[in-house]
C-alpha cells in the first residue's frame, strides 16, 4: 500500500497538467435536395452511421492542417491530432470534440478551432464541388433565353433556375449538413491529474494488492505462522510457550541470560513434564529435537536441564548432535573425552561426565570432544540402550540433545527408546514440509512425541 502511495505521489508530482475542453457539432443529414450535391452528408437508414461519418471526417490531416495555420501552433500537425478526440454522443445528432492542453484557456480554444476549421473546411470543398455546377447550369439558362419558348422549354427553364438558386444559396451559406453548435469553454479545474481520486485509486488498489498478497504469502510460504497450524495438523499439546529473546549470539542461552517470561516458560516446561507421569521414575529421559536446524532445541534443552537442576534434580544433559555442537561453546568447556568415546567404550561415562557450576552440582554434561567422530558413526541401537542405562543409574533426569531427525537420523536409535520426545518449533521460522517429513519419519517408528515447544516473538506478560 505504501508503494502504491508512493507512486501516486510521484506521478502527481512529475504529470503535467491537463485541461480538457468539450465543443458540440451539430450534424444534419440533409434529404430530397433539388441537386445530387457530392460531400454534402445525406440522410441514410442508419442515422448512427451519419453522425458517425462526420466524426471520422473532423479527425483528418486536413482539418489538422488548417486548426496549425490558424493557431499558429508550432509542432507538427498529426500532434494536434493525438490532442483532439471526436465522438457521437449517443442517440443523438452531436458529435462532441474533446480537446486537451496544458490551460483551460488553450484546452477551450483548440476544441472551437477544430470545429470551426471543421465547417470550413467541408464549405471549401463544396463550393470547388458546385463552381462547374453552377456555371454549367448558367449555360443552360443563357442557351435556353435564345430559343424558342414552348411549353416543355418552359417547364425545363423553371427546374433549372430553381436548381441554380439552390446552388447558389448553398455557395454562400456554407455546408448545411454540419454546422459547430456550441462552442467550448475553459473548464473550471484540470482534468488530470486529480489529487484526491489518484490518492484514493491508489490507496484501495494497494489495500486490494496487499491483502491478496498477504494471503499469497500465506499460502505459498513454507514457514510455520500460528500455533493454530500445530493444532489443526497435530494432535499433541504444546507444553510451553518460550518468548524468543533478542540476542544476537551465535550459541545456545543460559538461564542467567534469559528473559523473566522465558525463565517462567522453562519452569512451566519442567511443570509439564513432571506432571505428565510419575515424578518418582527414576532416570527418566528426554530427548528433544526440532524439524528444522536453528529452532531453538540446544537452548531448550539446557534451560530444561538447568531448571530441572535448580529443582533438586540430579541431571545428566547429553549433547548428542555431533554436526553443529554448540554447548561446550555456551558453558565455556572443552571436554577431554565427549559422546563418541563413551559410545565406543573408550572411556565410562561418569569419567566423561563434567560438571557444571562446581564438583558438587547436581547438572552434569555430556559433550562432544572436537576430536569425536560424528555420532553415526559410533552410535548403534546396543550402544544407545548401554548409555541410557548407565545414564538412568546416575541421574533422576537425562535431557539429550537431539539434530532434526529428518535431517540427521544418527540419533534415532535413542529416539525409539527414550521416555518422552520434544519437539521444538519456531513460529515464524520453522519449515512446515519439514515438519511434516519429521511427523512422517516419526510415525514410521511407532514414535508418538510428548508436545510441542514453541518459540514465539510474543509473549504474555508475567504473573508478578
Amino acid at each position: 500500500m505504501l508503494i502504491c502511495l508512493a507512486a501516486a505521489v510521484v506521478y502527481l508530482m512529475t504529470a503535467a497538467t491537463v485541461f480538457e475542453a468539450e465543443a458540440d457539432l451539430l450534424v444534419n443529414p440533409q434529404r430530397d435536395l433539388p441537386v445530387a450535391v457530392p460531400g454534402i452528408i445525406q440522410q441514410s437508414n442508419d442515422p448512427t452511421r451519419d453522425v458517425e461519418t462526420a466524426a471520422r471526417l473532423l479527425e483528418t490531416p486536413g482539418v489538422a492542417r488548417r486548426v496549425k495555420e490558424e493557431t499558429g501552433y508550432p509542432g507538427p500537425a498529426r500532434d494536434l491530432l493525438e490532442r483532439v478526440d471526436a465522438r457521437p454522443v449517443a442517440q443523438s445528432n452531436i458529435v462532441a470534440i474533446t480537446a486537451e492542453a496544458p490551460t483551460a484557456e488553450a484546452s477551450a480554444r483548440l476544441a472551437n478551432a477544430f470545429g470551426e476549421a471543421f465547417v470550413e473546411d467541408r464549405t471549401e470543398r463544396l463550393r470547388e464541388t458546385i463552381a462547374p455546377l453552377i456555371a454549367a447550369l448558367e449555360g443552360e439558362v443563357a442557351a435556353g433565353g435564345e430559343q424558342a419558348v414552348g411549353t416543355s422549354a418552359a417547364g425545363d427553364a423553371v427546374a433549372v433556375g430553381s436548381q441554380l438558386r439552390f446552388l447558389r444559396s448553398l455557395e454562400a451559406s456554407g455546408d448545411p449538413s454540419v454546422r459547430l453548435e456550441s462552442r467550448a469553454e475553459p473548464p473550471p479545474s484540470q482534468s488530470a491529474p486529480r489529487p484526491a481520486l489518484t490518492m484514493t485509486a491508489a490507496g484501495l488498489g494497494g489495500l486490494v494488492l496487499g491483502v491478496l498478497g498477504a494471503f499469497g504469502m500465506s499460502v505459498l510460504d513454507p514457514r510455520l505462522r500460528t500455533e493454530d497450524q500445530l493444532r489443526s495438523r497435530f494432535r499433541l499439546p504444546i507444553l510451553a510457550r518460550v518468548p524468543r529473546e533478542r540476542s544476537r549470539r551465535s550459541r545456545p542461552l543460559l538461564p542467567a541470560e534469559m528473559s523473566k517470561a522465558a525463565t517462567e516458560a522453562h519452569n512451566s516446561l519442567r511443570a509439564a513434564l513432571s506432571v505428565s507421569r510419575e515424578d518418582g521414575l527414576r532416570g527418566r529421559v528426554v530427548l528433544v529435537t526440532g524439524p528444522s536446524p536453528g529452532d531453538g532445541k540446544s537452548t531448550t534443552a539446557i534451560n530444561l536441564a538447568m531448571t530441572l537442576s535448580s529443582a533438586g534434580k540430579r541431571v545428566i544433559l547429553i549433547e548428542a548432535d555431533s554436526r553443529r555442537p554448540s554447548m561446550g561453546r555456551a558453558f565455556g568447556v572443552v571436554p577431554e573425552r565427549g559422546l563418541a568415546s563413551v559410545t565406543a567404550g573408550r572411556s565410562y561415562l561418569v569419567d566423561a561426565l563434567v560438571p557444571v557450576g562446581g564438583e558438587d552440582s547436581t547438572l552434569r554434561v555430556l559433550l562432544t570432544s572436537p576430536g569425536d567422530h560424528p555420532t553415526a558413526d559410533v552410535l548403534s541401537h546396543v550402544s544407545a540402550e548401554t548409555l541410557l542405562q548407565q545414564a538412568r543409574k546416575l541421574a533422576d533426569w537425562v535431557i539429550i540433545d537431539s539434530p532434526p531427525l529428518n535431517h540427521v537420523a544418527e540419533t534415532l536409535t535413542i529416539a525409539r527408546i527414550v521416555d518422552d520426545v520434544l519437539l521444538v518449533v519456531r513460529i515464524g521460522k520453522t519449515n512446515s514440509r519439514d515438519l511434516d517429513e519429521l511427523a512422517e519419519m516419526l510415525v514410521q517408528q511407532g514414535i508418538t512425541p510428548t508436545g510441542f515447544v514453541t518459540l514465539s516473538r510474543q509473549s504474555r506478560p508475567g504473573y508478578y
